[in-house]
């Protein structure tokens, strides 16, 4: 009886294993925390974005507060064991009273002065008011007791990323595959 002998190359295979431990060993992590901190940049675009379109009425601080880099911004990267965490949002208290609204005032005070410089229109009405804890003059406003709604930019800007999330992860995750594993097939 003839035996039929059989070689294999599993070159491949080993290289294809080779990666694998590649993977295993920080390379995919490393690559999807990247992403994640692209994600974070891309939000606090949208928030900015937001900011803008509501017409939130700012003197350019909240607005700053949401740039990478700005003292006021929160933009942390926890990565232990496979759980991978981004926290993004703003040092300034005032964000969530625009965001979710606020009354003008403490509960049982009716009106309150507001110190501050203002300009006023050829009537004396307040066109313009910047606050100022030490005006050069003793001026500023005087504030009723309201409810100020919330602008709701935060649950807009998280609306828009969880659209564009889906998509830049699986693209992030199908580019480290064909990096890593395109060659094999």
């Amino acid at each position: 009886m003839a035996y039929n002998s059989i070689t294999l190359d599993i070159n491949d295979l080993k290289r294809f294993r080779d990666k694998l431990n590649q993977a295993k060993n920080g390379g995919f992590r490393e690559h999807i925390a990247k992403a994640l901190g692209q994600l974070g940049d891309e939000f606090l675009k949208i928030v900015q974005d937001e900011i803008m379109r509501r017409q939130v009425v700012d003197t350019g601080n909240l607005f700053e507060s949401f740039h990478r880099g700005s003292n006021e911004n929160i933009m942390e990267f926890t990565a232990s064991g496979m759980k991978l965490e981004l926290e993004v949002g703003s040092l300034l208290e005032y964000a969530s009273y625009v965001n979710d609204g606020h009354w003008t005032n403490p509960e049982g005070v009716v009106m309150r002065f507001v110190p501050g410089d203002v300009k006023l229109d050829s009537d004396g009405k307040i066109t313009e008011f910047t606050y100022n804890p030490n005006p050069k003059k003793k001026t500023g406003m005087m504030l009723k007791q309201k409810w100020v709604p919330g602008k709701h930019y935060w649950e807009a800007a998280l609306r828009l990323l969880e659209k564009k999330s889906t998509g830049i992860l699986d693209k992030e995750l199908q580019d480290y595959l064909d990096k890593q594993f395109g060659g094999f097939g």
